[in-house]
């Protein structure tokens, strides 16, 4: 028996249809367990502790650029 009127591009775009919506509702790949990252460890402590800190070291500096500054002879406006 032959199917009631049905267009033969419809015959051939259903089974075409129904396998690609069972395509997508299948996972294809396995899920990936996902590993959380380490904590670092620790910095060491093998650096020495400067003698100035950072605040003297900038203050020092400063100065010496300053002092630098006036000492230089300032040039006649023509």
């Amino acid at each position: 028996m032959k199917a009631a009127n049905v267009p033969n591009y419809l015959r051939q775009l259903l089974p075409a249809l129904l396998l690609s919506v069972g395509a997508c509702s299948t996972p294809s790949v396995a899920p990936q367990v996902v590993q959380c990252p380490a904590i670092p460890e620790r910095p060491a402590l093998s650096q020495p502790i400067p003698s100035q800190t950072y605040s003297e070291r900038a203050q020092q500096k400063f100065k010496t650029w300053r002092e630098q500054l006036t000492a230089t002879p300032q040039t006649s406006k023509p």
